[in-house]
């Protein structure tokens, strides 16, 4: 799922590191993923979809717990240690010089969850379910725009919007995962 303009994966500055969560949200018959759509912002990602998550600060024990505290500061939701599940292969993302670092959780739940957005990062929250993410009718391609740059990237096609960059790499290699539970005959259907 990289674009294909190879000066796009280059690295040239680590600045920083962020943590985001894909967090698996176990209800009453559904287990979905849920995406965020970023609020429009004088930024390079300003109304992308994303995972929820953010910049590695001071105060942060480690980068789990930056996922954790991200997480709950973007869209209000409270995760622990005790329904985490993993850590997912840190990924280079060139036009922030930020190396992001992906955790995977689950939040069960038996009602529905109330969240509390952040207005300023986050404009609503999109939801895929795990069997859907594997649809490989989700991916599409297009030529897109940055920076006067012109190239064409993959991207999953989800709710409507365009998953595409650091976030569709990252849900690639957690779809193989999921792929690969299910092709092992583990008896965990999605």
């Amino acid at each position: 799922m990289a674009p294909e303009n190879k000066s796009l994966r280059s690295i040239h500055t680590i600045d920083q590191n962020a943590s985001v969560c894909i967090i698996i949200l176990c209800g009453p018959g559904q287990n979905e993923i849920l995406l965020t759509k970023r609020t429009t912002y004088n930024g390079h990602h300003s109304g992308q979809v994303s995972l929820p998550g953010g910049k590695e600060e001071p105060n942060d024990t480690s980068l789990v717990q930056t996922a954790i505290r991200e997480s709950y500061e973007e869209i209000g939701i409270i995760l622990s240690l005790e329904n985490f599940l993993g850590k997912l292969t840190p990924l280079y993302v060139p036009l922030s010089q930020i190396m992001v670092h992906p955790f995977v959780f689950y939040y069960p739940f038996t009602e529905k969850i109330h969240f509390n957005l952040d207005n300023q990062e986050v404009d609503y929250i999109l939801y895929c379910s795990l069997k859907a993410l594997q649809d490989k009718n989700l991916v599409r391609k297009k030529k897109i725009s940055i920076d006067n740059y012109s190239f064409t990237i993959p991207y999953y096609a989800i709710e409507g919007e365009t998953v595409w960059g650091a976030t569709a790499m990252i849900l690639s290699e957690f779809i193989e995962i999921l792929r690969r539970i299910e092709r092992k005959n583990t008896g965990i259907s999605f």
